[in-house]
C-alpha cells in the first residue's frame, strides 16, 4: 500500500464520520486524563538501622528516673529529634512549604521508630519524592547517630 492510496481512502470517508472519530478520540483522552488525576500519589519509604551500646543509652537518657513504655533507643531518638531539629530538617529539605507552622507534626507523622532489640533502632520515613525520602531518612539516622556518640 502506498501513501497516496491511504490518503485517497481517508479523503473518501464522509466528514461526519471523521468528526465522530475525532470526538471519540477526544473523549478517550479526556477520560484518561481525569483517571490519572484521581490516582493516589506514589509514596516512598526509606529505612535505616542504627545500633547503640545499651550501657551508654541509659547514661544519655534523662536522669530523672521517669520511665515511659518506650524502649531506651526510642526514647533517645525522640529526645534528639526535638522541634528545633525537625524544623531545621524541614527547612533544609524544603518539606511541607504549605503547612503554616505544622511542619513538625507533618514530619513526625511520616517518621517511625521501630526498636528491633534493646540496642537497635530502625528509622523509617515516608515521602512522595524517592530521592528526598532516602536523603531525609539518612539525615535523620545520621543526626541520631551523631548525637548519640
Amino acid at each position: 500500500m502506498d501513501a497516496k492510496f491511504i490518503v485517497d481512502r481517508l479523503s473518501a470517508v464522509p466528514l461526519r464520520h471523521k468528526l465522530i472519530a475525532v470526538g471519540i478520540e477526544v473523549a478517550f483522552i479526556a477520560g484518561c486524563l481525569v483517571w490519572v488525576r484521581h490516582l493516589p500519589p506514589q509514596d516512598y519509604t526509606g529505612s535505616a538501622l542504627l545500633s547503640f551500646d545499651g550501657v551508654s543509652l541509659e547514661e544519655q537518657l534523662d536522669p530523672t528516673g521517669v520511665r515511659t513504655d518506650r524502649r531506651p533507643v526510642t526514647e533517645l531518638a525522640y529526645s534528639i529529634l526535638n522541634d528545633d531539629v525537625v524544623n531545621a530538617l524541614c527547612r533544609h529539605f524544603g518539606l511541607f512549604p504549605d503547612s503554616n507552622g505544622e511542619e513538625v507534626a507533618r514530619f513526625r507523622s511520616s517518621l517511625m521508630f521501630s526498636p528491633e532489640s534493646t540496642s537497635n533502632l530502625r528509622v523509617t520515613w515516608s515521602g512522595a519524592d524517592r530521592s528526598q525520602t532516602v536523603s531525609v531518612t539518612n539525615t535523620v539516622a545520621a543526626q541520631i547517630g551523631r548525637a548519640h556518640v
